[in-house]
């Protein structure tokens, strides 16, 4: 028999139902922005590399992933490696003179130039590596408002880049998994947040009292997710339409 684990959706609809609002559906989206805040707070090591092909628009811009928090390293694909581009925050995309032509790649790494792993693409059943930090202007810059990467001029529309990011705890379009023991201070905190949102000073002192009490609790007695119990929520959920 499995844990009676359950999902982030659950905890809102249960807490949301708790109060009184005339408006059930625009409480239930305010908790599960709290729901997701502590979610990625609580499950930090949950955030891991990974590694994803993007195509560059006529206009030089990509969308991000959905679930990217933050970029550990940029490159192009050029004759089976990858070049590394550099981070410029005050790219400008008006076309400028390269003051060189890109240096050819080869398979063999220039111990000159730093290497970079990209976690989970392989060519020729060995791990890509990038090469490089972003000579002769091939640069770009991560436009966090749009939720967008851009780049530099030098680099063409339809090149195929390489994007190292840091994913999020949560996994888009899926339930959101939460251990039985993490209900309690997931509870304690949506309503400490939404007292804070509401300026009640008083009920939101005495609920983020009650939510580090729980988590305390929580982190001594909470065990980690087992593969079945996971797949046996995440199969049993996999019609929510709230996430």
């Amino acid at each position: 028999m499995t844990t009676p684990y359950t999902t982030i959706a659950n905890v809102v609809r249960t807490v949301a139902d708790t109060l009184s609002d005339p408006n059930p559906n625009r409480l239930q989206a305010q908790f599960r922005g709290f729901a997701h805040m502590w979610h990625n707070d609580h499950n930090a090591e949950g955030r891991y590399p990974k590694t994803v092909l993007l195509d560059v628009g006529p206009d030089r811009v990509t969308e991000l992933p959905a679930d990217y928090v933050d970029y550990l390293v940029v490159g192009r694909e050029q004759g089976g490696t990858v070049r590394n581009l550099c981070y410029n925050p005050a790219l400008s995309i008006v076309a400028v003179e390269p003051f060189d032509a890109p240096a050819v790649l080869t398979d063999e790494v220039n111990e000159a130039w730093p290497t970079w792993c990209y976690p989970g693409i392989e060519r020729a059943g060995k791990p890509v590596q990038g090469y490089g930090y972003g000579e002769y202007r091939e640069e770009f810059v991560i436009d966090e408002a749009e939720r967008v990467l851009r780049v530099g001029s030098l680099i063409e529309p339809g090149t195929v880049l390489v994007l190292s990011y840091i994913g999020s705890a949560v996994d888009p379009g899926k339930p959101t998994v939460v251990h039985p023991y993490d209900v309690t201070p997931l509870t304690y905190f949506i309503l400490w947040q939404h007292c804070l949102r509401k300026k009640d000073l008083a009920m939101s002192r005495e609920y983020e009292k009650q939510f580090r009490n729980a988590q305390r609790l929580s982190k001594k007695h909470r065990s980690k997710f087992g593969y079945a119990e996971i797949a046996a929520v995440c199969h049993d959920n996999y019609t929510l339409n709230v996430r």
